[in-house]
């Protein structure tokens, strides 16, 4: 029995010391993936003398450099996010939810899944009155607007998500901003639905990737340009994208890379488009996610102009071959007003606004550029629960200029939450801002109403006043 014990034991040591030992005596004659998969900078070797002298955080760095390097620390990730995702349905990276049957999920999206409040009523008022303003001033320039959030890939595959998280009753965020803006007249291409509706068609996401395929985007194309119909009377010829113009291939999953970050291969073959390219590039283009994308179109009637993330990549291909021209721009903050007063080609234009569900919440966060409206006295006084503040009494922050636009930040410390509409005095006119403070501003954060507001350089632009509407028993001021 005491034998047996001991040889139990020496076996263990034996073990120990082999997986202790291994990794270290394995950089002999191992040198490990440096192409930097993890897409980071891995630690250097520290140097034990420095400029300064010795080099007191040598062990300290020496731990980060030895836990980025030792022999075998990809094979062992990689076994490690195998048996978590394939044995306990559990992803080793915070950031990823994995679902039933290899799917993954964003961790960002489980609160819009679960239907926790992101936003509170005013808050979701205040958004609705920014993407107002940015609808009015296009229609002003003769443009067509439409808002079109792309839906969380759980929104669409609730039943993927798995046991570990439920649904509460009640609408999503994304839900109630759809129809909020319907209600205030903006024109809006509820993709959620119409993707919902397409399901029976096939898979319309990536297991392992948050994007729709390319089957989601022929469905988003779909339902976009029969909105844009809707909106302007202009057809649009059936989508060239057909099952012989798919040509098979691979993708990098975002969601998988981010869980396995060495994996050599992707979770799923997809499809390739291959279909007729009918459009050019204006100038020069890198890919798919440069942050402005130019394309001209001869069997086209219209100008598109489309504020865009990452889900747009799908879209691109097939909408520049169903307009004359386009203008996809991906960086921020969204110049509106840049994109229409600079146009001269005399199309009209569709803009297109695109954010994915889960970064509804950053439209309150960064302000596009858009002129502030000049608004009549005479029109507050049919907005109820009005309260002026004068010059005394706001914090004002003079920002960024774009064009012959001048943006201006501030808060009214004192000022109620419940507001969802600000006017500025400037002089002797009366703008409406946009009902928060850019995230670019200094007083961005601090206690009270923040506002944001473009101004024409040559403006009065002393800020005398403000007065802001609080919600009350109306919350569509």
């Amino acid at each position: 029995m005491k034998k047996t014990v001991l040889i139990i034991c020496i076996c263990f040591l034996a073990v120990f010391t082999s997986a202790s030992v291994l990794p270290l005596a394995g950089m002999i004659f191992y040198r490990g993936d440096q192409s930097g998969a993890e897409q980071r900078d891995l630690a250097a070797f520290p140097a034990l003398i420095s400029d300064a002298g010795l080099n007191l955080d040598f062990g300290s760095q020496f731990e980060d450099w030895f836990r980025d390097h030792f022999a075998f620390r990809s094979e062992l990730a990689g076994a490690n996010s195998t048996a978590m995702l394939s044995i306990f349905n559990s992803s080793p990276e915070e950031s990823v939810v994995a679902g039933k049957d290899g799917w993954l999920f964003y961790a960002e999206t489980v609160p819009d899944y679960c239907r926790e409040e992101r936003l509170d009523e005013y808050e979701l008022a205040r958004l609705v009155r920014t993407v107002k303003l940015e609808s009015d001033y296009a229609e002003s320039r003769g443009a067509a607007y439409i808002f079109a959030s792309a839906p969380n890939k759980n929104s669409i595959y609730p039943e993927m998500m798995g046991t570990f998280f439920s649904q509460n009753k009640g609408e999503s965020l994304l839900d109630r901003l759809n129809g909020a803006l319907a209600a205030e007249g903006v024109a809006v291409c509820n993709l959620k639905d119409d993707l919902t509706a397409a399901k029976s068609l096939g898979q319309l996401y990536y297991r392992c990737d948050s994007h729709w395929n390319l089957l989601g985007s022929t469905v988003v194309w779909t339902s976009l340009t029969k909105r844009i119909t809707e909106e302007t009377g202009v057809t649009f010829e059936p989508s060239s994208r057909t099952a012989d113009t798919l040509a098979s291939g691979e993708r990098e999953d975002d969601l998988l890379k981010m869980v396995r970050p060495m994996a050599s291969t992707m979770a799923e073959e997809c499809a390739l488009d291959s279909s007729p390219e009918n459009y050019k590039v204006k100038g020069r283009m890198s890919g798919l996610d440069d942050a402005v994308i130019e394309t001209t179109c001869e069997a086209a009637q219209l100008r598109l102009l489309m504020f865009r993330d990452s889900f747009g990549r799908a879209m691109i291909h097939p909408l520049a071959n169903s307009f004359a021209e386009t203008v996809f721009v991906r960086s921020t903050p969204f110049d509106l007003y840049g994109r229409l007063e600079g146009y001269t080609g005399g199309l009209r234009t569709v803009v297109v606004r695109e954010i994915v569900e889960r970064n509804l919440t950053k439209l309150l966060e960064t302000a596009p550029v858009v002129p502030a409206p000049v608004i009549d006295e005479n029109t507050l006084s049919g907005i109820n629960n009005l309260k002026r503040y004068d010059e005394a009494r706001i914090n004002v922050e003079k920002g960024s200029k774009r064009g012959d636009l001048v943006m201006y930040c501030g808060t009214v410390p004192e000022a109620e939450g419940c507001y969802t509409r600000i006017f500025v005095k400037a002089g002797e006119k009366y703008y409406e801002a946009f009902p928060f403070c850019d995230s670019s501003s200094e007083l961005c954060g601090k206690a009270g109403c923040g506002f944001t507001l473009w101004l024409p350089e040559d403006a009065e632009a002393v800020i005398t006043e403000i007065v802001a509407g609080c919600g009350g028993d109306d919350l569509n001021l």
